[in-house]
């Protein structure tokens, strides 16, 4: 049963000869067919309980796509795209760190970063990650999707982070 849950609950009380309508939702923890029952309690003097069945079938997704990736402090080239995995992000010398905020296609993928191959760290979708700490020069920020069925994709970005010019050191 917590594959399915009620997420618009029905009103309360209702009328004799009313209605109202409930919303139940389904995330499946497992895949093929799964079952459950909802009750509802009645102040129905012969239907002390409303019970109904619900099924729905699981699967898993397979869907390592990106639906949006940010970087604070510039904008990518070429603009984002899920099935683009390679860009670019000049940034200027007074940016020794920048972060990423990467939003996964599909509910399930987890999703990870790094920069310059060092240490991938989690992220949440739609959150922001810790600052990536930049070198002068290039610097490669990977971002690693990872589907529920272990399918991956990466997604690479080439920040460019400027030597110092003309007061930045001010």
């Amino acid at each position: 049963a917590a594959d399915f849950s009620v997420t618009a609950p029905p009103a309360s009380p209702i009328a004799p000869g009313g209605s109202t309508t409930f919303q139940v939702s389904f995330d499946p923890v497992a895949t093929g067919v799964r079952n459950a029952t909802l009750s509802f309690v009645t102040d129905d003097a012969d239907e002390t309980l409303f019970d109904f069945a619900v099924q729905g079938t699981g699967f898993i997704s397979g869907n390592a796509d990106l639906q949006a990736l940010v970087f604070g402090g510039g904008t990518l080239s070429p603009v984002f795209d899920p099935a683009t995995v390679a860009y670019s992000l000049p940034l200027r010398y007074n940016f020794a760190s920048v972060t990423v905020t990467p939003t996964a296609a599909e509910s399930h993928a987890t999703i990870q970063v790094r920069v310059n191959g060092g240490s991938y760290q989690f992220v949440a979708s739609g959150g922001l990650s810790a600052p990536l700490t930049l070198n002068l020069g290039t610097n490669p920020v990977d971002i690693l999707v990872t589907a529920q069925d272990a399918t991956t994709k990466t997604y690479s970005v080439t920040v460019a982070r400027a030597p110092a010019g003309p007061g930045d050191l001010d």
